[in-house]
Protein backbone atom coordinates (compact mmCIF):
# COMPACT_ATOMS: atom_id res chain seq x y z
CA UNK A 1 0.00 0.00 0.00
CA UNK A 2 3.13 2.46 -0.90
CA UNK A 3 0.44 4.68 -2.96
CA UNK A 4 -2.01 4.77 0.76
CA UNK A 5 1.33 6.01 2.96
CA UNK A 6 2.30 8.69 0.39
CA UNK A 7 -1.59 10.10 0.34
CA UNK A 8 -0.89 9.56 4.07
CA UNK A 9 2.44 11.90 3.98
CA UNK A 10 0.57 14.52 1.85
CA UNK A 11 -1.85 14.84 4.40
CA UNK A 12 0.43 14.97 7.51
CA UNK A 13 2.44 18.38 5.12
CA UNK A 14 -1.04 19.89 4.85
CA UNK A 15 -2.14 19.49 8.62
CA UNK A 16 1.27 20.91 9.49
CA UNK A 17 2.03 23.53 7.16
CA UNK A 18 -1.68 24.55 7.50
CA UNK A 19 -2.34 23.73 11.63
CA UNK A 20 -5.74 22.34 10.18
CA UNK A 21 -6.72 18.45 11.28
CA UNK A 22 -5.85 15.41 9.51
CA UNK A 23 -9.73 15.49 8.24
CA UNK A 24 -9.55 19.22 6.79
CA UNK A 25 -6.31 18.14 5.33
CA UNK A 26 -8.25 15.63 3.60
CA UNK A 27 -10.30 17.71 2.39
CA UNK A 28 -7.90 20.03 1.01
CA UNK A 29 -6.15 17.36 -0.46
CA UNK A 30 -9.43 16.00 -2.34
CA UNK A 31 -10.74 19.20 -3.47
CA UNK A 32 -7.17 20.48 -5.12
CA UNK A 33 -7.04 16.42 -7.13
CA UNK A 34 -10.34 17.70 -8.02
CA UNK A 35 -9.24 21.26 -9.41
CA UNK A 36 -6.39 19.68 -11.08
CA UNK A 37 -7.47 16.81 -12.65
CA UNK A 38 -5.37 14.36 -10.60
CA UNK A 39 -6.49 11.08 -8.95
CA UNK A 40 -5.49 10.07 -5.26
CA UNK A 41 -4.30 6.45 -5.48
Amino acid sequence: MTSHAVVDQAIGMIVAMAQVIPEEGRTVLWEDTQHTNLKLR
